[in-house]
């Protein structure tokens, strides 16, 4: 099983945790490009296969050291939906404040879940973003979301995105909240 991090100064203790919690993989997101961290984060070796993410917020700011990590994170954004070099999309529920009166505003719909199916991206939940925040609000926005990427076949993926070990979930617990 695959979760996903965010790159701070306690990422052995996230990577000692989720040991601990039986993940097998985990990608350490990094919100700029640090390549002397990326290496040594490479090197750590808790039993769990460790991969570095860049998170991206335009296609304009992707480095050009962007080869050197094993995968791009991008933010919401239908132009890095359309880029082949992003390969996971941070989810959008949280891109809109509050819902429209006879709508759920989601962040997707049936144009950018074809993008993202013909792309082949993985479009990933942050399970933080339910831990904070307006709950019932957030988790009617992913379950809509979740129709979405069920009928285009798109592929999700849960992630913990946290800085701290306290915040580290089993893989298996955030998918089941989720029914992927």
């Amino acid at each position: 099983m695959r979760d996903y991090i965010w790159y701070s100064d306690a990422v052995e203790d996230c990577l000692r945790m989720a040991t601990r919690l039986g993940t097998t993989e985990v990608v350490v997101v990094f919100r700029k490009s640090d390549l002397a961290a990326a290496d040594r984060v490479k090197e750590l070796d808790y039993g769990v296969k460790v991969l570095t993410g860049l998170l991206v917020k335009s296609r304009a700011k992707i480095p050009s050291t962007w080869k050197a990590y094993d995968l791009l994170v991008g933010v919401f954004s239908r132009e890095l939906m359309e880029d082949k070099r992003v390969s996971v999309i941070l989810g959008g529920e949280t891109m809109y404040r509050t819902d429209h009166t006879h709508y759920r505003r989601s962040g997707l719909n049936q144009v950018l879940c074809k993008i993202m199916r013909d792309s082949e991206k993985t479009y990933l939940f942050q399970f933080s973003d339910f831990l904070s925040g307006d709950r019932e609000q957030w988790l009617g926005r992913v379950l809509q979301n979740i129709r979405f990427l069920k009928k285009y076949s798109v592929k999700m993926a849960v992630g913990s995105m946290t800085e701290d070990a306290y915040g580290v979930r089993r893989v298996d617990d955030m998918k089941r909240l989720f029914f992927l």
